[in-house]
């Protein structure tokens, strides 16, 4: 009876640990297999969608690029605003669904200018400007594009509105043409810094406890009254930013730096005079944008777009881990007051660095 007993206890553990022992290969084979497609998935190939002219194999090929709203990188979320937009399939759009995330028009911009057989870039813009820094590399990036290859040209048809930033970028195009009713122009940059409550912060008592390693580390801080050395630097910044703004477009358009200048005082400028101050090559509607297209090209155009495939299940949920493993890594450990203290005003344990 103690052996059967023994016999049934040594087959019940047996059986309990391979049990385990399958359990433990199955959890591993599905951890596996995610990691495997977490880390083999790459980046979204876009799609070439044919959108206008004729699909002859003769015809020249033109990449239609789409640069709508305002120019600046998408809005900031928080990891969990990326975990939800993975299941809904709404991310990777910015703040505002119908507008390409700025990395998504560069990405454009950047293929067609490897693809060796695409002959012309056709923007299409309706901004009213945006970031400047972010203007100025989508402005280099056109440029990039029409030196890659010879005999390659950029045409810029501005919708509603074509301003600040986004003339910047419209600049470097060899032509422009706007709508009948759009405008054009805002050539100016601007800085703003908030407003000053010093004065109201007294009032009420209220002071700022900031701690900055020179005279303008604390830059314009709203609770300390207006140094007009602060604002001297900052000036100096926006004046240098101004003359770039300048010189590209005096460039684009082959005008002279002055009479650039003299257009830029800020003003958005209606379509007849914008074309009659040189800074737009044509007036005209979608055919005869085309028309245009043509001329460029000396022939017929095949105009594509660069599309994103839609994602599908699978997709969805290797999207959901991954944002689930990035929101893992962004949880940082809890730490001391002190040592959170320490680290607000720009030291680590290595010593000082740099404030963000």
């Amino acid at each position: 009876m103690t052996a059967l007993r023994r016999g049934l206890a040594s087959g019940l553990l047996f059986a309990a640990a391979s049990f385990c022992a399958g359990v433990a290969i199955v959890a591993a084979g599905v951890a596996w297999g995610v990691s495997s497609l977490i880390d083999a998935s790459g980046q979204d190939e876009f799609i070439e969608t044919f959108v206008g002219g004729t699909e002859n194999a003769d015809a020249a090929k033109v990449v239609r690029i789409e640069i709508m709203g305002e120019i600046g990188h998408p809005a900031a979320s928080s990891p969990m605003d990326n975990i939800l937009n993975n299941v809904t399939g709404t991310g990777g759009k910015g703040s505002n669904g119908d507008v390409e995330a700025f990395y998504a028009v560069r990405e454009r911009v950047r293929l067609a200018t490897v693809q060796k057989d695409v002959k012309g870039l056709f923007i299409v813009i309706d901004s009213p400007g945006g970031d400047l820094v972010d203007s100025d590399m989508l402005w280099h990036d056109v440029t990039l594009f029409r030196k890659a290859q010879p005999g390659r040209f950029v045409f810029v048809h501005a919708l509603a509105q074509c301003c600040s930033g986004a003339y910047y970028v419209a600049s470097a195009a060899d032509s422009v043409m706007v709508l009948p009713s759009g405008v054009v122009g805002s050539i100016g940059v601007i800085a703003d810094y908030g407003v000053n409550v010093s004065e109201l912060a007294k009032r009420f008592g209220i002071s700022s406890m900031v701690v900055s390693t020179g005279t303008h580390k604390d830059v314009l801080n709203p609770f300390k009254p207006v140094d007009a050395s602060q604002m001297a630097v900052e000036k100096r910044i926006v004046e240098c930013q101004f003359a770039r703004f300048i010189d590209a477009v005096a460039q684009g358009r082959g005008m002279p730096v002055d009479k650039v200048r003299a257009l830029a005082d800020g003003r958005t400028y209606a379509a007849p005079d914008a074309l009659a101050n040189g800074l737009v090559d044509a007036i005209g509607y979608d055919d005869d944008a085309l028309a245009k297209l043509e001329e460029l090209a000396g022939g017929e155009v095949c105009v594509v777009a660069y599309d994103e495939p839609s994602p599908g299940a699978m997709e969805r949920i290797v999207s959901v881990f991954k944002a689930l493993r990035a929101h893992r890594r962004s949880c940082a450990p809890r730490v001391s007051r002190h040592t959170r203290a320490v680290r607000a005003y720009g030291f680590s344990d290595s010593g000082p660095r740099a404030s963000d």
